[in-house]
This record gives structure tokens, C-alpha cells and sequence, in this order.
């Protein structure tokens, strides 16, 4: 199957958003992969969440990783567990630190080669190459099909979210593009990174369409009228630092609403 272009939320036109697509709106996350909804009103709507300790317990990440340490501490590879201490930082601007670091890599390469070239040590990445895959394939099946979807509750407040339902239409993915800072300025965390790749995979597979979103002046946009323009209610004399007002639809909120 071709690959779709990529498309923009104006590509849609307002009948096809009510009987076509159902519209989530993707939030990305460190601590929590996601976190998406079906609505921005105050009526019911659905708030599905995928963490990143769900992620690595479905792809058994830690149980793999507790396998290979146990193989470390055993008492014939003590030697691969002493070569990899012996390791030093390649991280630094320095060319002597740098130097001391190649110097220690060539002179254990060979242990850490060895032991990492053992059946169980290659079985073990296989285990998380696989165990990464179904992560992937229950993250897109959160849109497809709500599995292992959770409620989430809001704070501060008696609303509470609707329950699961099947829906026919097909799962259209507003993704937020927001970045964190991981090593770089602005880098997208890895999961979300991840997360993004596999759900254009799903994407090319024709499971569900996933579009961009860019959240500048997203809170400045009223959720009523769609227009922005929101500046703070002024009285005759004063105006109240706490209290929002939308020019066009004068709808008032406030500043922890947005």
C-alpha cells in the first residue's frame, strides 16, 4: 500500500470530523507516552493514557534486562562485568579524556565481544527487539480497539470521563508536536519519538490517519467560537489578572482553565 501524504487538519472538511473519523487529540509525554481525548467540551468524553512503565512492562524491558545482569554476576563472566567498570566516559570535549577512553575500549573490547556474542546474550535481544514490537502494536491498538485504556480523573473537579465505546469510524490522530528537553534543546523524548513512528506505520498499514499539530496559540483559542482573542477582563478601573475574556464570543475564563 502507498504511502498517504501528509495530511493537515484543514484537509477535513466538518462532515467527514462527525461520520468518518473520530477525532483524538494526541498530548505526548515523558512521563506518560500520551495521554489523547475525544472531545474538548464539558459534556462526556473519553481520555485514554498509555504510561511509560505500561510501555516497558509490554515489552519486558526490565525482565530481560534483570536476565542479563544475573548473567553478568555470574561467577564465569565476572570478567565481561569487570571489563565494562573499566570503561571510561566517552562523553567530554577534551581529546586527552577522549584518548583515555578509546584506549580503554580497545583494551576490553574483546571480553565485552565475547560475552555478548553467547546464545543467551543474543536471545535476549532478540526477547526485547520482539518485546519492543508489541509495545508498538498495543499502543496503535489503544485507538483501534480501546485496549487496556484507562480513565483518567480529573483534579479539582466532579467531571468524570465516559466510559469506553466501540466506534466504527476510523481513529484520526491530531498529534501535538511539542518537544522536551532530553540531550538537546527541543529534542522530542524517545517514546514519543516512538510513539509517532509507530502510529505512521499504522498509518501506511491504513489502521487509522495521524496529522500534525502545531499548539502555538492554542490556548488562545476559544473553544466555543474557534476564534482567537483573549486578553484579561478589565473593569472601569481595574482589570482582574485572574479572569480571561475571548473578544469575540465574550466567554470568560480562567487562568488555570487553559
Amino acid at each position: 500500500m502507498d504511502a498517504l501524504p501528509n495530511f493537515e487538519l484543514e484537509d477535513f472538511v466538518p462532515d467527514e470530523l462527525q461520520n468518518t473519523f473520530r477525532l483524538w487529540g494526541l498530548y505526548p509525554g515523558q512521563k506518560s507516552i500520551f495521554t489523547v481525548i475525544d472531545g474538548h467540551t464539558n459534556d462526556q468524553h473519553e481520555i485514554r493514557h498509555f504510561s511509560t512503565a505500561e510501555f516497558y512492562t509490554f515489552a519486558g524491558y526490565k525482565r530481560t534486562s534483570r536476565r542479563l545482569q544475573n548473567l553478568k554476576d555470574s561467577p564465569q563472566h565476572l570478567q565481561a562485568k569487570q571489563a565494562e567498570s573499566n570503561l571510561v566516559s566517552s562523553k567530554t570535549s577534551r581529546p586527552d579524556v577522549f584518548h583515555n577512553f578509546l584506549r580503554s575500549f580497545f583494551e576490553n573490547v574483546g571480553v565485552l565481544l565475547n560475552f555478548y556474542s553467547l546464545d543467551l546474550s543474543r536471545q535476549l535481544r532478540f526477547h526485547n527487539y520482539v518485546g519492543k514490537q508489541r509495545a508498538e502494536a498495543e499502543l496503535v491498538n489503544i485507538f483501534i480497539n480501546g485496549a487496556n485504556s484507562k480513565f483518567i480523573m480529573p483534579r479539582d473537579t466532579k467531571w468524570t470521563p465516559q466510559e469506553f465505546t466501540s466506534d466504527n469510524r476510523i481513529p484520526l490522530i491530531a498529534f501535538g508536536r511539542i518537544t522536551f528537553s532530553q540531550t538537546m534543546r527541543d529534542t522530542v523524548s524517545g517514546l514519543a519519538r516512538r510513539c509517532y513512528k509507530a502510529l505512521k506505520t499504522a498509518e501506511k498499514e491504513g489502521l487509522l490517519v495521524v496529522v500534525d499539530i502545531d499548539e502555538y496559540n492554542t490556548s488562545q483559542v476559544c473553544s466555543r467560537c474557534q476564534t482567537i482573542g483573549l486578553r484579561k477582563l478589565r473593569a472601569e478601573i481595574n482589570s482582574f489578572f485572574s479572569v480571561l475574556v475571548y473578544d469575540h464570543c465574550t466567554t470568560q475564563t480562567g487562568r488555570r482553565t487553559i
